[in-house]
């Protein structure tokens, strides 16, 4: 018998391991009947509420039956996705439509937890007949390709009646029966301790929480008979703890599970999937920069490269010959560190004009790829130059070149690698050439981008920041919180590039003293320029940066990144009143505290919920060269824009001292 399915007019004939003719035993009119059959592999994305995120790379969508209109269903089919439609099965709603079909004498005790449900007396099955049918067909009539029946173990909660095993088993194969009846997939959710009874009776199984619970291996019959397991879990250990997802992921694929971290309340705040090609974007992680290694010094002033791999992996760091040549080496310190930067996620290294591959040691960058790491390479090309107009056509030229050295190096890294091009390009002059940068851009994308290599372009939070600026325009009580109009400017550039971008980055850099943005002054004399902390709206910071990843989310409706974020940690109070940052008017420490604060109220969760997948800081060392030799935004607090130091002095040394200080808790904090 050749076997078919009718979707929107057309004919497709496909393959018995996702569409079947079945037969079931209990009713020979289900034999001429055919449905929707995922397999082992099918990915999946589950959402019940909110505004429909239809944008997930995955083969099927469960989603609510009565709140989805058809036409939703109908375009998730043209992009070839299948629709499992969810119903409560086993529980009044009373804010569905149909609640009026329910005889009162069928309502049970309240579901613990969701107001207005109510358990089913499912052993009276001519009363609940008419209800399921109908629900049923509206499914049927909607284009749905299977559906999800909840609540069907009420046997083994306090319904209100008194339920049996047989009950259940009977009223759930009853469902599956009209299902496949009317072409229908069907899946078994949870029920774990029938699964024996009914899994023939079923196409997939939807269960929550089987790690959690430690039952995942009741499932395992669903895998035998090559029909998905779709698992979700709610616990948000399993996205901001690396070890914990990661053990996670490792369990239940190789179950062949199809596992997702997801809300309780379903309505994709978040989503982090174990699926192996979802790993960058659904979990949150934690990096540091900004070198492939750091400059020491030895006693006789010999540079000594202290490897930022060796500080991810070398759990003997303290013991290693080469450190431990470092003036003043604090082993106890730098195993400390090494214990903090082992959980990490990301690692940052920049790469500007003129950059070297010998800048690199690329076996030691593939042995952090081997551990799990991800590097971040910062693309840096053009940078500030952008600020005087755009580059000559001879410049552009020479970019082009640069491009393919890039991705001859970036070939020779294994794994998924991420670039991110031009920070900070939202400069004026880049955005009144919006269309020749644009063009730059998507011609370097189309060399450096390949299935390994994820690409994303990276702006300033520019906007307003003044607890006390209470613009229409910031969109926010006040613009400490945010500045909607400002982060909007680059939308046409990130429009043009959004098919070849794989997520949208911004970056954040405060400081109590700086260059004055609107009269920096020349390249060698800066003019300083101080703020309160109500006019960096330093406090609001945490705040604002789920506020902006949300924002650009919803702009462009792509996973956020935050590639690197720094607070400088010096104050500078001009007391000669001469408008000259003298090296006795700087308080190294004065941002300290600060800086701490904002770290620790930085909720990587929420973040995670607000579509921002990471963030790495920018200086890991503060670095006593590092305002050396021309254009420096925060001029002396360039040297303190790291959250540990040392005894090298600014401007006099020229590399950091192995007696490396952590600043206040700011390192818990972070990592």
């Amino acid at each position: 018998m050749s076997c078919f399915k009718t979707k929107l007019g057309i004919f497709f004939i496909v393959l018995i391991s996702f569409y079947g003719c079945g037969k079931d035993s209990d009713d020979t009119n289900i034999s001429e009947t055919t449905w929707y059959r995922p397999s082992v592999t099918t990915t999946f994305q589950w959402q019940l509420n909110g505004e429909l995120d239809l944008s997930y790379n995955v083969d099927l969508y469960d989603i609510d039956l009565f709140d989805t209109n058809s036409s939703i269903i109908e375009q998730l089919h043209d992009e070839n996705k299948s629709v499992i439609c969810y119903f409560s099965a086993g529980s009044y709603e009373n804010w569905r439509n149909d609640a009026n079909s329910f005889p009162e004498n069928i309502l049970g005790n309240n579901l613990d937890d969701w107001e207005g449900e109510r358990w089913l007396d499912i052993s009276n099955l001519n009363a609940l007949r008419p209800i399921i049918e109908a629900r049923l067909d509206l499914a049927k009539a909607k284009g749905c390709d299977g559906v999800e029946p909840d609540n069907i173990d009420g046997y083994i909660n306090n319904t209100g009646f008194e339920l049996t095993a047989e009950d259940q088993i009977n009223y759930n194969k009853y469902i599956a029966q009209e299902a496949h009846k009317r072409g229908l997939s069907v899946g078994l959710k949870n029920d774990l301790n029938q699964i024996e009874e009914l899994e023939s009776y079923f196409d997939f199984a939807i269960n929550e929480q089987c790690n959690f619970y430690n039952e995942c291996d009741k499932l395992i019959p669903f895998i035998e008979a090559n029909k998905p397991v779709f698992n979700i879990e709610y616990d948000s250990k399993y996205i901001t703890q690396n070890d914990v997802n990661q053990t996670l992921c490792n369990y239940t694929n190789n179950l062949h599970f199809q596992t997702l971290v997801l809300p309780h309340l379903l309505d994709d705040s978040f989503r982090y999937s174990c699926n192996p090609t979802d790993r960058l974007f659904n979990i949150f992680g934690v990096g540091f920069g900004s070198s492939s290694s750091f400059e020491f010094q030895d006693d006789d002033n010999n540079s000594v490269w202290v490897s930022a791999v060796d500080l991810m992996l070398d759990s003997n760091i303290a013991e290693n010959d080469l450190y431990k040549n470092i003036k003043d080496f604090n082993g106890t310190n730098f195993t400390t560190l090494q214990q903090h930067l082992s959980n990490v996620k990301y690692f940052t290294m920049w790469i500007t004009k003129g950059w070297e591959e010998t800048w690199f040691d690329i076996d030691k960058i593939n042995e952090a790829v081997v551990a799990g790491k991800i590097p971040v390479f910062i693309y840096w090309y053009f940078g500030d130059n952008l600020v005087n107009g755009m580059p000559t056509s001879t410049e552009i030229e020479e970019y082009i070149e640069d491009n393919h050295k890039l991705k001859i190096f970036l070939d020779k890294i294994n794994g998924t690698k991420v670039v991110i091009l031009e920070p900070e390009f939202n400069k004026q002059s880049v955005l009144d050439n919006a269309t020749l940068f644009t063009t730059i851009i998507s011609d370097a994308i189309d060399i450096i981008k390949d299935n390994s290599t994820k690409i994303s372009l990276c702006m300033t939070d520019t906007g307003n920041r003044g607890v006390n600026q209470t613009y229409e325009k910031c969109g926010y009580e006040n613009c400490a919180l945010g500045d909607k109009y400002e982060w909007r400017l680059p939308k046409p550039i990130y429009d043009a590039l959004l098919d070849k971008i794989d997520f949208i980055s911004f970056q954040e850099m405060l400081g109590q003293f700086s260059r004055d943005p609107q009269n920096p002054g020349s390249w060698d004399s800066p003019n300083p320029i101080t703020y309160t902390n109500d006019e960096l709206g330093i406090s609001y910071l945490p705040q604002r940066l789920e506020n902006m990843s949300s924002y650009l989310y919803e702009l462009y409706k792509k996973p956020i990144f935050l590639p690197y974020i720094t607070i400088a940690t010096a104050t500078w109070s001009d007391d000669n009143n001469d408008d000259i940052v003298d090296t006795d008017e700087v308080n190294t420490t004065g941002y300290e505290d600060i800086a701490n604060e904002v770290y620790k109220n930085i909720d990587k969760s929420n973040l995670f919920t607000h579509h921002l997948f990471g963030y790495s800081v920018m200086e890991l060392f503060d670095e006593p060269k590092h305002d050396f030799g021309g254009y420096q935004f925060f001029i002396k607090n360039e040297y303190h824009l790291g959250i540990i130091k040392s005894s090298a002095v600014d401007e006099e040394d020229s590399k950091i001292n192995g007696d490396i200080e952590f600043k206040k808790d700011i390192l818990e904090n972070i990592f």
